[in-house]
Order: structure tokens, then C-alpha cells, then sequence
């Protein structure tokens, strides 16, 4: 299987209520649990919250899966636009690989958060 994804690398301090390292931990640590997507973000978003109540924030997630059995050749392109505060509102992009689960299928999760500040 041949697959490529990039992720631009992202500042190790950002304008947001919580550090690079602090959403890296955060995502890596929640994802890992092997639940529901849909409960990763809400928790996630838990977490986020901790940080601040000065800020709104936006969890996205897109799963790409692929069977190693086959060879995945898939371009993903992802445009946002936004007109924020550039020194109070921002955005953070990471990449979670997952391991192969039960069909063979290897799963990598693109999140993306969001911070609006209030």
C-alpha cells in the first residue's frame, strides 16, 4: 500500500488557550482510547473547555481508511476561510495514525481544532 499524507508542521506556540504540546497530548491521549469517534471529540471538547471559557472551539475530524490488501492511492484536499482575530482566534492540524484493527484496516485520523475567543 502506497499512501501519503501531509500535514504542515504547526508552530509550537500558538495564539490559542492551550500550547502545541497541550492539544498534541490531548488528541493523541483521546483518540488512543479506541472509542467513537463521536465520543472522542465530545471529549476532547471537555478538555478543551478546561482551558477556557473564553473561547468557542470546533473539533473536526476526517477518518481515511484502507485495507492493506489494497492499494490506496487517495488525495484529500481541505480549504477553509476565515475572518477571525489573527492574535486571539486560530486553528491546529494533526495527524493520528491508528493501528490496524480486526478487518486489516488501517485508519488515519486528520483533527483539526478550532478557537474562536469570545
Amino acid at each position: 500500500m502506497t499512501a501519503s499524507v501531509e500535514i504542515a508542521a504547526n508552530p509550537s506556540e500558538l495564539n490559542g488557550p492551550a500550547s502545541s504540546e497541550d492539544l498534541v497530548s490531548i488528541l493523541k491521549t483521546t483518540f488512543g482510547r479506541n472509542e467513537p469517534i463521536q465520543s472522542s471529540v465530545a471529549s476532547v471538547l471537555e478538555q478543551l473547555n478546561e482551558f477556557s471559557s473564553k473561547h468557542k472551539f470546533i473539533v473536526n475530524v476526517t477518518k481515511l481508511d484502507a485495507s492493506v490488501a489494497d492499494t490506496a492511492n487517495f488525495s484529500v484536499d481541505n480549504f477553509l476561510g476565515s475572518s477571525w482575530n489573527d492574535k486571539l482566534d486560530g486553528a491546529f492540524h494533526h495527524q493520528i495514525q491508528q493501528d490496524l484493527d480486526e478487518a486489516n484496516t488501517k485508519s488515519i485520523l486528520l483533527v483539526s481544532v478550532y478557537w474562536i475567543a469570545l
